[in-house]
């Protein structure tokens, strides 16, 4: 079992020092040419996303200054309605 378990660790060495590696990663033409492909695509779909973030972050701000507004005018009209009571 022992012996075995040398003979597996000497050929992986031999495997890595040889090169001889069943899949080569980064190194290939395709690679290179398919990441040239997608790499526009991943970038505007990350501006798209920045984006969006923006504008959510936009509207939920703007949404609290609109119901502020909203809030002052109907506190305003309420003022007059009793200022007039009072006349």
């Amino acid at each position: 079992m022992e012996q075995q378990i040398i003979a597996t660790k000497e050929h992986a060495t031999e495997t890595v020092e040889s090169k001889r590696t069943r899949y080569k990663t980064g190194n290939s033409f395709v690679v290179k040419l398919g990441d040239a492909i997608i790499a526009p695509f991943v970038k505007i779909k990350e501006k798209k996303e920045e984006q969006s973030k923006v504008d959510n972050s936009k509207k939920e701000s703007g949404n609290t200054v609109e119901n502020t507004k909203t809030e002052n005018q109907s506190n305003r009209k309420k003022k007059d309605k009793k200022k007039k009571k009072r006349k």
